[in-house]
């Protein structure tokens, strides 16, 4: 590959393909060149890196409260059933008895 300089610019462009590492194994090696010579371009590495972290445990803990909170929401709705139970058991009863009177008449 012709020895080319990447400007900041384009280094910055390419820094989240970088770390995903999507590039072609010249522009990867181009990208580590700018990278031993340029501190802004390291710092802004870590900046992205950092960021992509942070992203990551916010991502984890949505999911964790989620999780948790469809766990809550499953308990509350098994007390509701559970304790209509009840309640069905004696509506059955009474049509049942309303039944029975019904055909004791006949």
């Amino acid at each position: 590959m012709e020895e080319r300089k990447l400007s900041c610019g384009i280094v910055k462009d390419l820094l989240s393909s970088y770390r995903d590492e999507l590039l072609s194994e010249d522009v990867k090696e181009a990208v580590e060149e700018h990278l031993k010579e340029c501190e802004d371009c390291r710092n802004a590495l870590s900046d992205y890196e950092r960021k992509q972290m942070e992203d990551m445990e916010m991502r984890a803990a949505k999911e964790e409260k989620f999780v948790k909170d469809a766990k809550g929401v499953k308990y509350y709705v098994m007390g509701i059933m559970i304790g209509l139970i009840p309640f069905f058991i004696i509506v059955i009863r009474f049509i049942m008895e309303m039944i029975a009177i019904k055909i004791q008449e006949f």
